[in-house]
Order: structure tokens, then C-alpha cells, then sequence
């Protein structure tokens, strides 16, 4: 998606009429909210357009990257049986605290 400068005209502000952005792709069929979101940029101010955008990228980049599946680790520590000794240790540890109510 490239983006197009063009001079700034006398009526409007710098930082809002610096970039064009191109149309969308005409056979793309965007959302209501994408289209309420896009008609809403332009009052945004460039700083916090540079906000959205580095926001918006780093959803991107967390949704893109696998997150780790836990279940089967999980599973095998909790049948280990020193790790359930030392569940049991601190579960006894702390079990006058439960009778205090904030457990």
C-alpha cells in the first residue's frame, strides 16, 4: 500500500492533508467499522495517527506469533510427583491463612 505526498492546500492543516492514502481495494469488502474507522482518521492529529499505527502493527505482530501451547507441559508437571510434594508443602505452609478469610 503506498502512499501518495502531496502539498498541503491553505484550508486545511499540515498534518492532515500531507498523505493520501490510496483507495482500497475495490473488490475488497470492508466492514462498516473498518469504514467508520477509516472516514474517522483524518481527525486524528499525526501524532496520534503514528500512535494507531505502531498500536495496530504490534496487534498485528502478536497475532502472527505462535503462542505456545502449554496443555502438554502442564499435564506432565502436574503428574510429577515432586512437583505435587511441593504443592503440598506450600499448601500447608499457607493453610492457617485461609482461616483469616482473605483466601
Amino acid at each position: 500500500m503506498a502512499f501518495k505526498a502531496i502539498a498541503p492546500s491553505p484550508k486545511t492543516s499540515d498534518h492532515k492533508s500531507a498523505i493520501i492514502p490510496p483507495n482500497p481495494n475495490p473488490t475488497m469488502n470492508l466492514s462498516p467499522t473498518a469504514r467508520e474507522i477509516q472516514a474517522k482518521l483524518s481527525q486524528l492529529s499525526l501524532s496520534e495517527q503514528t500512535w494507531l499505527m505502531e498500536y495496530l502493527a504490534q496487534q498485528i505482530r502478536q497475532t502472527l506469533t505462535p503462542q505456545p501451547d502449554w496443555t502438554d507441559d502442564l499435564t506432565v508437571m502436574a503428574a510429577d510427583p515432586q512437583i505435587q510434594a511441593e504443592l503440598a508443602a506450600i499448601d500447608a505452609e499457607f493453610a492457617p491463612t485461609e482461616m483469616d478469610g482473605l483466601a
